[in-house]
């Protein structure tokens, strides 16, 4: 092969060089095509930095399966801002309905993701060891660059780290464009169809809102407590564990 022909020919050679992205994790887990809005993110990449945790939920996954959006949104808000009380839930996320709001706080606290304190505030327990530590996106594009850049900055909002990855003929167009990349903090993956591939701009942290990187965080964990099939897990010596698929799950 002397080029690519379809961006998805890239994608074999990019999961291959996950683990180099993820070196300071033990283990990771990546899917396809996720569903971001309007939006279709082509690689998602989330690490932790032990595997431990792979025994552990597999034998008693956090009770997230059937938790909704909304559901999820205030979980994240006690995550990423606890101790909090149901008010301050209620407020800070503009729910209309308190009773709505002490029902699925009630629900958290039966299902062991809670607890009350002694100011009846709530904070998060011991599974959210299990939340991932660092999240990935990637863009593959074989030539579209502006395109692929403005797909990347959407996805900082959310996760760690955004790659836009290209095919090797666009280098050029890569190199005149470098400092828009830089000064966004989108980092830029060359594959070549020989097989090597090379980061030429390292993605800088997005400073993402610890609300938004929570609620996106546990997303994925919802849907790898799920035990379905989208989701590949690989340990650092390259085991895999299919335990997740979110196909069906509700954005």
């Amino acid at each position: 092969m002397t080029r690519f022909e379809r961006e998805s020919e890239m994608l074999p050679l990019l999961v291959e060089h996950v683990p180099r992205v993820l070196s300071h994790c033990q283990a990771f887990a990546i899917a396809p095509e996720r569903p971001e809005g309007r939006r279709i993110v082509d690689l998602v990449a989330a690490g932790w930095r032990a595997d431990s945790w792979r025994d552990e939920i597999l034998a008693e996954p956090p009770s997230l399966k059937d938790l909704t959006l909304v559901d999820l949104a205030i979980l994240a808000h006690i995550v990423a801002h606890w101790p909090a009380t149901s008010e301050e839930i209620k407020t800070d996320m503009f729910l209309s309905n308190q009773l709505r709001a002490q029902e699925r706080l009630d629900l958290f606290e039966a299902r062991d993701l809670v607890c009350r304190n002694e100011r009846d505030a709530y904070e998060p327990l011991e599974w959210t060891d299990f939340l991932p530590t660092s999240t990935v996106a990637f863009e593959l594009k074989l030539d579209r660059w502006n395109e692929a850049l403005e797909q990347a900055q959407y996805t900082k909002r959310f996760v760690d780290l955004s790659y836009v990855v290209m095919s090797s003929h666009a280098l050029s167009r890569i190199q005149a464009n470098e400092r828009l990349f830089r000064d966004t903090g989108v980092g830029v993956i060359v594959a070549d169809p020989t097989g090597s591939l090379e980061v030429v701009v390292p993605a800088t942290s997005n400073g993402a809102a610890e609300y938004e990187r929570c609620l996106y965080a546990l997303r994925i964990l919802r849907d790898m407590a799920g035990h379905h099939s989208a989701w590949s897990i690989y340990a650092c010596e390259g085991t895999e564990n299919r335990i997740a698929d979110d196909s069906a799950d509700e954005y």
